[in-house]
Order: structure tokens, then sequence, then C-alpha cells
């Protein structure tokens, strides 16, 4: 039984182009010997399309890959800070809003925010899209400066700013890079009245339903419900006293 898809850049600059898609894109990797690192992407899909279409024509036999995003903007901004270089603006494409960046190699990736959806697999569903799983972990604090740094100390975590628009927030990754598993973040702007702990957020189907009724079943709502990217939040404290976050993705 196929369990997956495996890409391969053919590039005359190996080296360059995996530390790109490590430290750039922040994809995490696997040293499996030899210099050779293997990346395990977080989602995939495949499609096929005809070699002439709209007045524009492909050589059969041709493979293409890009990359998605649930926020094309956002994920532009991120990677531009990282220092990606994007060769275009963000432009509708039929199938969603598109952008290219250079890698090593000669190589030019699209990137894209599609305007489909697709209904996936258990296997193939990650958890910050499918209802029930937790997604993401952060810390709100008065100087997450000084907080990322301690964490980088004491749990080996690589950090790289995120641009909050005034100020930077923290995206902790594991050593080595790879993609963000943890934020830590400044308690200003929206963030301002979140509580100074780990917040877990467990996605749900839908976080204005789940919020209603936390406060039906005797919880409190401590933030929110508000748009967060491409999706909606809240915070919740139960009726033990605990805290956490619930997030759904899907327009805001």
């Amino acid at each position: 039984m196929i369990r997956g898809v495996h890409t391969m850049f053919y590039t005359s600059e190996p080296e360059a182009l995996r530390e790109f898609l490590r430290d750039k894109l922040g994809l995490a990797a696997t040293d499996v010997g030899g210099g050779w690192l293997i990346f395990d992407l977080p989602q995939a899909e495949m499609g096929c399309h005809p070699a002439e279409k709209e007045g524009r024509e492909v050589a059969s036999g041709t493979p293409y890959l890009s990359f998605y995003c649930d926020d094309l903007e956002a994920t532009v901004a991120d990677l531009a800070g990282r220092g990606v270089d994007f060769v275009d603006r963000p432009a509708d494409v039929g199938y969603g809003r598109a952008v290219h960046f250079r890698a090593p190699g000669g190589f030019v990736i699209e990137l894209y925010e599609p305007s489909y959806g697709v209904e996936r697999a258990a296997a193939g569903e990650g958890p910050a899209t499918r209802p029930g799983l937790i997604s993401w972990a952060d810390l709100t604090v008065p100087d997450a400066t000084a907080v990322q740094d301690f964490y980088r100390q004491v749990a080996g975590w690589e950090s790289s700013e995120v641009d909050m628009g005034g100020y930077a927030d923290y995206g902790m990754h594991p050593p080595g890079g790879g993609p963000m598993v943890a934020g830590v973040c400044h308690a200003r702007g929206v963030n301002a009245d979140l509580p100074a702990q780990w917040l877990v957020y467990v996605t749900v189907a839908d976080v204005d339903a789940a919020a209603g009724r936390c406060r039906e079943l005797g919880g409190e709502v401590l933030a929110g419900p508000r748009s967060l990217g491409g999706g909606r939040m809240c915070v919740i404290r139960d009726p033990a006293g605990a805290v956490c976050a619930l997030y759904s993705p899907g327009p805001a």
C-alpha cells in the first residue's frame, strides 16, 4: 500500500539547498548519513492537470512541485524575514493566490494559498486541522525576549523572530532547525489579556459554539473568541480552574 510521496530536487548546490529548506523554510529533516537530509513534510496532496490549459502548454511528462499554506501574506512575511527571495507578488491564479521564490540551484518555487478544500483521511490530517487534537502551545509573558533565551538554554530550542508590527514575538524550533513547535509572546496588543502560563491550543470544529458550550457547563471564557491568522480562537477556564485555548481553522 502506498503511504506517502517522495519528492526530489536535482541541484548543482545540494548543501546550500538542504540548508535553505531546513533553515529558511523551517522543514524538519533527518540526517540519514553521508550528508543526506530527508525532509518530513507535514502534509501532501497530488493533482493531475492537462498539459495544455488556458493558453499555457507544459510538456507532458513534466512533474511540478509547489508548497501551500493557510495564510499567504503571513507566510510570505515570515519567510521574507528569514531571507527568502520572492520574485513576484501574491496574485490570483484560479485555484488560489500564489507567489514564487528562489531556492539555491536555480529553482523558482511556487507557494500558494488554495481556494479549494480537500477532505483528508485521518492519517493525513495534521493536528492544526483535525478537531480534538492539540495543535499548538505558547507562552505569553511581559518580557518574551528574556524568557525565550531561558528556554533556548534550558530546552535547547532555537528561536526566530515573528514580526508583530513594532515588536517581535518568538517562534521556538527544535535544535538544528525545523518547523515551529511553540511560541513565546509578549503580553502586548491582542495578547495583553492572556495568562502568563504555557497555553495549549485544542482544535475544535467551531470556536464560537465551543465557547458557548463552555459557559453552559460552568466554565469561563477568558479571552475571545477572536480572529487568529486564518481561523478563530478563545481562551477558556474549565470548572476545575485549568486554562487552555480553543482554535478552529478556516475563514475568520
